[in-house]
């Protein structure tokens, strides 16, 4: 509940130990290579130095990398939880958080806590745990192409069966990034056709002009006539 900062989630770093519970970390890789006092340009963070820890509240934004550590260190609004809940879970079996996490980034934003307050235990049976611990930048694992395509297709649907409330309570133009990102500008005004969500978020937009017949042998043309550099020796 801080002063500083009002955010959607919050996310602590861990500590990696192994099965037996000896420590090897003082901290997870990825949380340590996206603090944002590193590495994230253009990231609109605001920090907060207590007597214990550290806080960096980091401004929603449409794309970001993952800022956050492992499921056990995150806390979420309920009001964010119950947006965001996916219609069909079942295809979010591994990496929920994923869908979650970024979701909710992108709606309210985040709090790091950047001390670890917790661990985060490498073992056997670990589904994201199968590489190595390296050192700095190490990649413990990441989601499967399959997952992170149902997470954006999720989010996509929230936004859509969501649309009324989202556009009162947040900018109704950055939910129209938000659409617009995930889905293209020709994709989302082709949803909008059929889904009157998505006609609600884009009504603040300009439709996509459509591709006349000129433009399209002008745009062959182009491809036609760009020069083949380093394809043909020069004469002489």
């Amino acid at each position: 509940m801080s002063e500083r900062g009002i955010a959607a989630l919050s996310c602590s770093n861990l500590a990696i130990i192994d099965m037996d519970g000896t420590q090897l970390s003082g901290g997870k890789p990825n949380f340590i290579a996206a603090d944002p006092r590193r590495l994230l340009s253009g990231v609109v963070a605001v920090e907060e130095a207590l007597e214990t820890e550290i806080r960096n509240f980091i401004a929603p934004a449409p794309s970001v990398g993952w800022i956050w550590s492992s499921t056990s260190a995150m806390m979420f609004r309920r009001t964010v939880l119950d947006v965001l809940r996916p219609a069909r879970p079942e295809r979010l079996r591994i990496c929920a958080d994923y869908h979650y996490a970024k979701g909710a980034h992108m709606l309210g934003g985040t709090v790091r806590i950047e001390q670890s307050l917790g661990a985060y235990r490498v073992h056997k049976s670990n589904g994201f745990a199968r590489n190595k611990l390296l050192g700095d930048l190490s990649a413990l694992g990441k989601p499967p192409d399959d997952i992170v395509l149902a997470c954006n297709e999720e989010f996509v649907r929230c936004l859509c069966d969501r649309a009324e409330q989202l556009c009162t309570t947040l900018s109704p133009e950055y939910i129209a990034k938000l659409l617009v990102k995930h889905m293209g500008r020709k994709g989302a005004f082709a949803l909008a056709a059929t889904n009157p969500g998505a006609r609600h978020i884009l009504s603040t937009l300009p439709p996509p002009r459509p591709v006349t017949r000129l433009k399209r042998i002008k745009r062959r043309l182009k491809r036609w006539l760009r020069p083949s550099y380093g394809k043909t020796k020069p004469p002489g």
